[in-house]
């Protein structure tokens, strides 16, 4: 016993000195939810791409929910986060559960097939053709239609056990424009990655809702304190840019604007912490600015997550701008972690 403490003490204290010498480097992009812009292009973010590939990530996570979370929330049955499954990937579990009936798989099964296929040195098509397969039964849409883009011959699809309509549902939600197939997708194909990390978690609204019901009617009542944060110099600002930036076809300038240390303190001041001055009788008001802190600490706790499987590699993060600030306050307290500057 005494003997294997040693050797037990020995391995961690050299595996502490390597994660010393190769800190886990951290990027996070602050974006824009792209489909809400009017005009866009795919072409408007290629500047963004190419500034993006020169950090040769090795692992690039996306502002979705991880599939257990998913499952986690389904098997609850509360009516009080239906809206979470419907909104943020409902999709994802219908899909996987069609996917698992015809492979006669679970959910586990699928990740260890996953797994398996991923310690091949040179995938095939038809690797790459059971890996779409796997993904798909374990929810795991985005790291599908990544398989998908590698494929030399697609008519190998023709060849899927899984049926062709089920295959083009999958392919069909990358055709939409938005910052994880218009971003996150080619950032990690052009690294020749083989898998999207999920990092997000949609509960907070829901849990608002569920203990605080009169929010929306609390906020009504105290609209004339609210109303003024579009109106805020720093929003004004980032529309001009934006405007620019359409007119251009090039978003580079309006990506580089939002990851700002500048924007990021302007945007708390004027979005979060007018939480703290309005003074709502039921509290729903402190509710709604602590789950977005609960929300964000998760949202850490899934990254510190994607840190422990990948020491020492560097990692992307994309996601919605006014989280930036949050999740590097956060993530800036992890020892052996450097966060990376977009600017």
């Amino acid at each position: 016993m005494r003997l294997f403490s040693v050797f037990t003490l020995l391995f961690f204290t050299f595996f502490i000195n390597n994660a010393q010498d190769r800190n886990t480097q951290i990027l996070i992009v602050g974006t824009p939810h792209l489909h809400h812009i009017d005009g866009f292009d795919a072409a408007m973010v290629s500047p963004v791409i190419k500034k993006l590939d020169t950090y040769n990530f090795d692992v690039v996570c996306i502002e979705n929910m991880p599939a257990e979370m998913l499952y986690d929330i389904r098997s609850r049955k509360d009516n009080a986060f239906s809206g979470v499954i419907d909104n943020f990937g409902g999709h994802r579990l219908i899909l996987a559960d069609s996917a698992q009936k015809i492979l006669e798989i679970n959910f586990v099964t699928a990740e260890k097939k996953i797994s398996e296929l991923r310690k091949t040195e040179i995938l095939t098509d038809q690797d790459r053709l059971a890996l779409i397969e796997y993904y798909i039964a374990a929810a795991d849409i985005t790291s599908a239609i990544l398989q998908y883009n590698y494929l030399k011959d697609r008519s190998i699809l023709k060849q899927s056990r899984l049926p062709h309509d089920l295959i083009e549902k999958v392919l069909v939600l990358s055709y939409g424009a938005n910052e994880i197939y218009s971003v996150a997708v080619p950032v990690a194909q052009h690294q020749h990655l083989e898998k999207i990390d999920y990092i997000d978690n949609f509960q907070d609204e829901a849990l608002l809702l569920k203990h605080y019901p009169d929010f929306i009617s609390d906020y009504q009542k105290n609209k004339d304190q609210l109303n003024g944060i579009s109106e805020h110099p720093i929003y004004k600002k980032q529309q001009e840019i934006l405007i620019k930036g359409i007119a251009d076809k090039d978003l580079s300038a309006y990506y580089s604007f939002l990851n700002d240390k500048e924007y990021g303190s302007q945007d708390f001041q004027a979005q979060w912490a007018v939480w703290f001055k309005t003074n709502f009788e039921s509290g729903s008001d402190k509710a709604r600015f602590y789950l977005w802190e609960m929300r964000n600490l998760q949202i850490t706790a899934n990254i510190a997550k994607v840190c422990a499987l990948n020491p020492g590699k560097r990692i992307m993060v994309i996601i919605g701008a006014s989280h930036k600030t949050f999740l590097e306050k956060y993530l800036k307290q992890l020892p052996h972690v450097d966060l990376l500057s977009y600017n």
